[in-house]
């Protein structure tokens, strides 16, 4: 009679981080909350040592979060230069 193989250990599933998950969401309406959790889930995460999931979903929060203020930013520092590429062709068409 032989003996039977052992079952091999299911792999356990990491539990996702709840503020990546709130962060991601609330950074298509208030994005700069977003990526502030975002942050603060992304370091949780880490300090979880690998217990929690969830490190993709923060850093899109992020991204997501910090983009319209990036946006802005460089729309405002660009927007006398674009006006005035305009003024000078719509001048030069009369």
């Amino acid at each position: 009679m032989s003996t039977p193989e052992p079952i091999p250990p299911q792999p356990v599933q990491k539990k996702t981080n709840t503020l990546a998950i709130v962060g991601f969401v609330l950074a298509f309406f208030l994005s700069f909350v977003g990526a502030i959790l975002g942050i603060i889930s992304l370091n949780q995460i880490k300090q979880s040592g690998g217990a929690e999931g969830g490190k993709g979903l923060a850093i899109a929060a992020i991204v997501i979060g910090f983009l319209p203020i990036l946006v802005i930013v460089i729309l405002s520092l660009l927007g006398p230069a674009i006006s005035n590429v305009f003024n000078n062709i719509s001048g030069s068409l009369y």
